[in-house]
């Protein structure tokens, strides 16, 4: 009983694993994105910095969490 338990927990670590791959993936294309197309006007400079911020904090969670999945499997 117990290892059927086990085996089900691990195949969602596993799921969750494979679907912050996938948004780490999605947040590099996008931050690729937004660096190639910086702006020259200073209120779109800002909001492409600002943009590049959100996606860095977001990448640094999902690899904390990646991280944690990793050590727990």
């Amino acid at each position: 009983m117990e290892a059927n338990i086990i085996d089900r927990l691990e195949e969602r670590l596993l799921e969750r694993r494979r679907a912050i791959t996938n948004v780490l993936a999605h947040l590099k294309r996008e931050n690729d994105e937004v660096i190639e197309d910086r702006q020259i006007d200073w209120l779109d400079r800002a909001s492409d910095e600002n943009a590049v911020r959100t996606v860095d904090r977001l990448t640094e969670l999902y690899r904390g969490e990646l991280d944690g999945i990793e050590d727990a499997l």
